[in-house]
């Protein structure tokens, strides 16, 4: 349970309800039956043996359906079953197949020793190796998108299961209580369609854990492969040529290409044709000045040669990006085949063709010492990295689900984006229930029909109960299933039995103390030393204010296992005296009349029950008498009441002329004279005055 103190003379800070928001979490954890049992897992659910049993008996299902129910909803849904494992089986063989794969570029990496033939190597070579280590780049990317498409079906099928199954078990209950035969049919019939919705997404869950499980392989094998890529680049930087022979061959090659192209344009006419070539011409120029650049820059005889090239593959590099961003809008992005810009149709032959220009710019500027500022690739890792710790898995946490008589176990991985969500969620609800709560206790306070200590005591419930409930649909929301606090159930455990002792007693005799009622807000109590009214009834502690105006938070144990005083539990009327002593001689019924008159003449004292005189004793230096009075005690302070009363006594006393004692001491002497004898000493012999 939570509670929440929303008392405007509270002291807690609000950082003490976040951490209140975490006990919640903590002890929603410990409800949870995984947090103290192991729950079962079912390895075979997903072995050949058990799909093929599973999808005899999908097969056989179908064959027992009659004619009439060949079109029914539950006929497809056998269909989609059927597909589903199907699907279920392939899922299975791929991470198969993937787990082979990843096997051999594990053992590719290990035993690579070098290249076949010896150094220096060719531009093209290099460019072969670079090219792909950018395919297993994209490639790389490509899965982790892959991944986190997985990942959300993972976790809307698991929903979607939990659904099917509760509507399930619900409609085999209005099943059975159902009156009549015909709605225990259609109940019956309810049930089956919600357990073979519930089946279909078991199995979906299962084929997408695999390919989870597959593609999370194909990561780590992606990294094996880069990293090999990686190991030959390093190995080909600084051996590399770029021979005449070979700028050559590649400028015949870009010839005989834009031969081909011309050639194309001249059969189908070339006036209906240029702007289609004009795109693809301009690339081949690009190229063929790249190589050309590429060659002067390997080949410079001096740095003037060689920052002149470095420059002219600047501007090229700039033309390439350019185009790739043409391409990008008007084909690409808008799934178009022809573009008003080229005039031409766009293939993703085409893109390729163009970004492996791109491709080849950079990479030579990167050979020749000139790497320049990639800003689209700087932003693509920045984005990269940024999803990567949004989607860093910090926990995996399991849970088992009943399939069709068999258990299931499925993971879902607690990552940071869904912390950071869960927090911005529990804000977000945390200040709404706070503005409802006291919008609800205002509403109470000023309808007339509801005292303040109920108001209060709705507007604490309401929040507390609000809170565990927006724990539970957060939790939901970002899908997190209970079962992530499982390992928190041992170190709440002890929690609970060394540190939290307390904190329950508390809360039990809050609730007590909000069943039984003994106190209310506004009350007048004495509990130890500590007198006041009490301002606010918790369910963790109390306060109380003191007539100085300081409140005291007396934990809700003590008002239950102490002596508590209540001065207002059956009516607010309280009785208070004061004392007055008068000198010997003064008239006793004087004093008693005058005492009275006081009394009755004040307005805050009541006149029932009526205040009373009492002659107390004969003191050492007065005659001691008291007032006792009675009144409102939820309307008047006793002691400025009392202070009040002895000013009008005091004034009342000398206008009658009878002296207030003041403490005083009478002294007798005995009057019998003293006896008084003078005696003379006698001399001593020895005395050396009495020699001399």
């Amino acid at each position: 349970m939570f509670w929440y103190d929303q008392s405007p003379h509270s002291g807690c800070p609000e950082f003490a309800h976040m951490i209140r928001l975490c006990l919640v979490l903590l002890f929603l954890a410990a409800l949870s039956p995984a947090a103290f049992c192991q729950v079962p897992q079912t390895p075979g659910f997903s072995s050949e043996g058990a799909i093929e049993k599973r999808l005899a008996e999908v097969r056989q299902e179908q064959a027992g359906l009659g004619e009439d129910a060949r079109n029914t909803k539950e006929a497809e849904l056998l269909r989609q079953l059927e597909i589903a494992l199907v699907q279920h089986r392939e899922a299975v063989d791929y991470l198969g197949q993937i787990k082979q794969q990843a096997k051999a570029i594990d053992e590719s990496l290990q035993g690579w020793t070098g290249f076949e033939s010896p150094p220096p190597y060719s531009v093209q070579f290099a460019g072969s190796q670079q090219s792909k280590k950018l395919s297993l780049e994209r490639e790389y990317n490509a899965t982790e998108s892959r991944l986190r498409i997985i990942a959300r079906i993972i976790d809307e099928t698991t929903n979607a299961l939990s659904t099917h199954q509760g509507a399930a078990r619900q409609f085999l209950e209005t099943a059975q209580a159902s009156g009549t035969s015909q709605a225990k049919r259609d109940a019956e019939a309810r049930a089956r369609l919600e357990t073979l919705m519930a089946r279909i997404d078991a199995e979906i869950l299962t084929r997408m854990q695999l390919r989870q499980n597959a593609h999370e392989i194909e990561i780590a094998a992606l990294n094996s492969a880069l990293e090999l890529s990686g190991i030959k680049l390093a190995a080909v930087k600084g051996k590399v040529e770029f021979t005449q022979s070979e700028l050559d061959q590649i400028q015949q090659t870009l010839a005989t290409m834009r031969g081909e192209l011309l050639a194309e344009a001249q059969a189908k006419g070339l006036k209906q044709q240029s702007q289609q070539i004009t795109w693809k011409i301009d690339l081949l120029d690009i190229e063929s000045k790249f190589w050309d650049a590429t060659y002067r820059a390997f080949n410079a005889g001096g740095d003037s040669e060689f920052n002149k090239a470095i420059e002219d593959l600047q501007g090229l590099q700039s033309r390439a990006d350019d185009w790739v961003e043409v391409i990008r809008l008007h084909a690409g992005a808008s799934g178009k085949s022809q573009t008003s810009v080229i005039g031409a149709e766009v293939t993703v032959a085409d893109l390729e063709q163009v970004t492996e220009l791109q491709y080849k710019i950079r990479f030579a500027r990167e050979m020749l010492g000139d790497e320049g500022i990639n800003v689209p690739g700087i932003l693509n890792h920045t984005v990269n990295g940024l999803l990567a710790v949004w989607n860093l898995e910090l926990y995996l946490a399991e849970e088992t689900r009943s399939v069709a008589g068999e258990k299931i176990s499925t993971y879902s991985a607690v990552t940071l984006g869904k912390i950071l969500r869960l927090i911005v969620i529990l804000l977000l609800g945390w200040f709404a229930l706070r503005f409802l709560s006291r919008q609800l206790y205002v509403l109470l306070s000023r309808s007339g029909r509801v005292d303040p200590a109920k108001a209060e005591l709705a507007k604490s419930w309401t929040f507390g109960l609000g809170i565990t409930i927006l724990v539970i649909i957060a939790l939901n929301r970002v899908h997190i299933p209970f079962t992530a606090f499982a390992f928190l159930g041992g170190t709440l455990a002890i929690g609970i039995g060394f540190g939290a002792q307390t904190l329950l007693k508390n809360f039990i005799s809050g609730v007590i103390l909000s069943i039984e009622r003994p106190f209310k807000v506004g009350d007048l109590i004495e509990v130890d030393t500590i007198m006041g009214n009490i301002i606010r009834i918790g369910l963790r502690a109390s306060v109380i204010r003191h007539f100085d105006g300081t409140d005291t938070l007396v934990p809700n144990s003590s008002l239950l296992e102490n002596r508590v005083s209540n001065w207002t539990f059956a009516d607010n009327t309280m009785r208070d005296q004061i004392s007055v002593g008068v000198a010997y001689g003064s008239s006793s019924r004087e004093v008693s009349r005058a005492l009275l008159a006081v009394a009755e003449s004040h307005g805050q004292v009541l006149k029932k029950p009526e205040p009373t005189v009492q002659f107390e004793e004969f003191g050492d230096n007065s005659l001691k008498f008291e007032l006792l009075y009675w009144f409102d005690a939820m309307r008047v302070r006793a002691e400025p009441l009392a202070s009040d009363l002895r000013f009008m006594v005091n004034r009342a006393l000398k206008d009658l002329g009878i002296v207030v004692a003041f403490p005083q001491r009478d002294i007798h002497f005995d009057s019998q004279p003293l006896r008084v004898e003078l005696t003379r000493k006698p001399r001593d012999p020895d005395s050396k005055l009495e020699k001399g």
